[in-house]
């Protein structure tokens, strides 16, 4: 084997975890919304849970990143890359997020607050604390899927 001079490049390693927001009933009266996260195979850090509060798909996506952040800091981990195939959550945190931060969390189009704000105020605080990388992935590849659809039937 041939050993490889990376020069000053340093080689940085990311936890994966795989996130779900799931939503029977989504938006209604007696909607019931749960979170999946995944850190691997029978993993003791795996999650499924119902969500409290206003049960959307959207949150209970926004929430299952939330829980994975402070699971992952909770056990010392400082570099995360959450998957996710929420492309609203995807491109909250890449794109959007930034502006909405500097036009005091309103949109610059309508001038009205971001939807979901108070949910989205918890995962940039929660992300801030380490380096967290985002990663849309395709539903049939997100092993969270099972987790968030279980919730929605846990009492």
């Amino acid at each position: 084997m041939e050993n490889l001079d990376l020069g000053n490049f340093s080689v940085e390693y990311y936890v994966v975890v795989y996130t779900k927001g799931s939503c029977r009933g989504n938006g209604g009266i007696n909607a019931i919304a749960g979170i999946g996260v995944w850190f691997g195979e029978n993993h003791s850090l795996n999650v499924q849970r119902r969500i409290s509060g206003r049960a959307t798909n959207h949150i209970a996506d926004i929430q299952a990143c939330v829980h994975a952040v402070e699971i992952a800091y909770e056990n010392g981990i400082r570099n995360l890359k959450i998957k996710t195939d929420c492309r609203y959550v995807i491109n909250a945190m890449n794109k959007w997020i930034h502006v909405w931060k500097t036009n005091g969390w309103k949109k610059t189009n309508t001038n009205k607050d971001v939807r979901n704000k108070e949910d989205f105020i918890e995962l940039d605080d929660a992300c801030q604390r380490f380096d967290v990388v985002w990663e849309l992935v395709k539903r049939k590849e997100n092993p969270a899927c099972k987790l968030a659809r279980n919730a929605t039937s846990l009492q």
